[in-house]
């Protein structure tokens, strides 16, 4: 199902942070519930999750964007991400995070960000550019290998104490 109504992709504005912080940890307590402990996800906290994304937004390097997805004026979505954290030989760019509000996902809206997000980093210079995920995260990898993401590395990262798996699929920009 498509959703025929008034979407907008554009840079996150620091009026943004509040719904930012609800779509990140919507979208973290139901994506990631049964893959990492319980406790990492219900210790959000919307209060300080908003002043994480205010300390963001005004704080953002010019080689990284944040990109809002609005749906009837509602951010449902987002995407961040802008030159590789890793220093990676291969892939110079990363989308750090995408995320679409459940009840929102399957309409095209998490394909549009990605999208925008390909040729952003294009305009840019950017070569290649690769995303992480879950091991575990059968939904996200299925996604992404259908925008034309190949499976490209693996490895541990500590969440909050916690070790677990992450793969990386990459793309070449246009």
């Amino acid at each position: 199902m498509r959703i025929q109504v008034t979407k907008l992709i554009r840079q996150a504005q620091l009026s943004d942070a509040d719904q930012l912080a609800i779509v990140r940890t919507s979208t973290w307590q139901m994506a990631y519930r049964g893959l990492m402990p319980d406790e990492i996800l219900d210790q959000f906290n919307l209060e300080e999750e908003t002043a994480r994304w205010q300390s963001i937004i005004s704080n953002l390097p010019p080689d990284r964007f944040i990109f809002s997805a609005c749906l009837d004026e509602k951010i449902v979505g987002f995407c961040s991400g802008g030159k590789n954290r890793d220093q990676d030989p291969v892939f110079d760019s990363e989308i750090f995070a995408l995320y679409v509000l459940p009840k929102i996902q399957r309409t095209g809206l998490g394909k549009a960000l990605l999208e925008n997000s390909r040729a952003h980093l294009a305009e840019y210079g950017y070569k290649k550019m690769i995303i992480w995920t879950l091991k575990e995260n059968q939904p996200a990898r299925s996604f992404y290998k259908s925008m034309g993401g190949l499976l490209v590395r693996k490895r541990e990262i500590d969440i909050r104490g916690s070790v677990l798996w992450e793969v990386g699929y990459g793309w070449s920009l246009p």
